[in-house]
């Protein structure tokens, strides 16, 4: 079988990148008699998690010249159909949600989350018109549909009417190679100087961005934590999204400059070092398709603080503390707890790290490439 992929989103430094590169490096891993095509940007090594990922002796690297949304429309729509064509690939698997509406061969897609649909608020307006229109066709399109929870693809359900029987719900992984509990003080010291870190502190991982929910985080730590007379600080590490001017104004109209960290975007090498330093994480997200940084802060040993909606429960299971993030107190009664209660910190960080070995990148893989044989099969 030729198994094609659209590696394009490697060089997105969001959630989507970080499982195109992981599902590759695995499939390399799972499968060595099919034949893989990776079509990447020309730069995509820069990107790459470590550089000898996609070094397997079966897979093929077509380097692709797109950036931009609409370079990126375009290739997939006009050039790649082409390019399927006279490769003689049997399938092709789009990892970030759209999909060429023009090739002729079996076809699967990936659908992270439904936040175009549930959350527009979130997106520019450029980029939200644009979502709603090629991500359901994409959907509709193509021949099978890759979800990361059994919450997303009951929600592509409802919300899309797709027939269940096409979507296949797969969880992401965490590699417990470069997740583990960092304990050298030297790493430590490291990171806490690149990134002006505190000795104590609360830790929120992901895009500064509406659905993340950080403004009730920045209120329930002022009220949970620093009116308690608790040491720790808030550190905040992400990239800027869309409409973070909210995060800003509250750490100012709470008074709170001296004691919430915002670190900007984090190099992924780092993560584990800094999930490792942290007393807790924290993810007060409004909705989330599958909620991978909650995985991550497990497998190094740090207690879990998430929400419970959308996938985050599926996902955690009764492994971390589950709070409504509508709730300030809520929230600070959970990093109150976790903060100052040190048996509860010890057994959420026990039973989180057991939670976390449970997800597996290479799983992941193989039951992609089981969703391959069967579109192969069934087209």
């Amino acid at each position: 079988m030729r198994i094609g992929i659209d590696a394009t989103p490697v060089t997105n430094r969001s959630g989507t990148g970080y499982y195109t590169q992981k599902l590759a490096e695995f499939l390399g891993r799972a499968d060595s008699e099919n034949e893989y095509f990776l079509f990447c940007p020309s730069d995509y090594e820069d990107y790459l998690e470590h550089p000898r990922m996609f070094e397997y002796p079966n897979f093929r690297i077509l380097r692709v010249r797109v950036r931009g949304q609409a370079s990126q429309f375009l290739w997939k729509q006009l050039t790649l159909p082409r390019e399927i064509e006279k490769l003689g690939i049997d399938v092709f698997h789009f990892p970030s949600f759209i999909a060429s509406l023009r090739i002729q061969v079996p076809s699967v897609v990936t659908v992270h989350d439904l936040c175009f649909e549930l959350f527009p608020e979130a997106f520019s307006p450029v980029r939200r018109p644009y979502y709603r229109l090629v991500i359901p066709r994409s959907i509709r399109y193509c021949t099978a549909i890759i979800a990361d929870s059994h919450a997303t693809r009951a929600d592509i359900e409802s919300r899309l009417g797709v027939d269940n029987g096409r979507i296949q719900a797969i969880h992401l992984g965490v590699d417990p190679v470069r997740f583990y509990h960092v304990s050298e003080e030297s790493e430590q010291a490291r990171v806490r100087a690149r990134y002006s870190l505190p000795r104590e502190f609360i830790l929120y991982v992901g895009t500064l961005e509406p659905r993340k929910n950080i403004p009730r985080l920045i209120r329930a730590f002022a009220y949970g934590v620093v009116a308690r007379g608790l040491p720790h600080h808030l550190v905040i590490a992400g990239r800027r999204g869309w409409l973070f001017d909210d995060i800003f104004r509250e750490v100012r109209a709470l008074e709170l400059s001296e004691k919430v960290c915002i670190t900007g975007f984090v190099e992924r090498s780092d993560l584990p070092v800094l999930y490792s330093m942290a007393r807790v994480f924290a993810y007060p997200s409004l909705y989330e398709g599958f909620g991978l940084p909650c995985l991550e802060a497990m497998s190094c040993g740090t207690p879990v603080i998430t929400s419970d909606r959308s996938s985050l429960p599926e996902i955690v299971g009764d492994d971390a503390l589950t709070i409504d993030p509508t709730s300030v107190e809520s929230i600070a009664n959970a990093l109150r707890l976790v903060c100052s209660d040190d048996a509860c910190h010890k057994r959420l960080s026990e039973c989180g790290h057991r939670r976390a070995s449970r997800f597996s990148w290479l799983t992941t893989a193989k039951r992609t490439l089981e969703v391959y044989k069967k579109a192969l099969r069934e087209a």
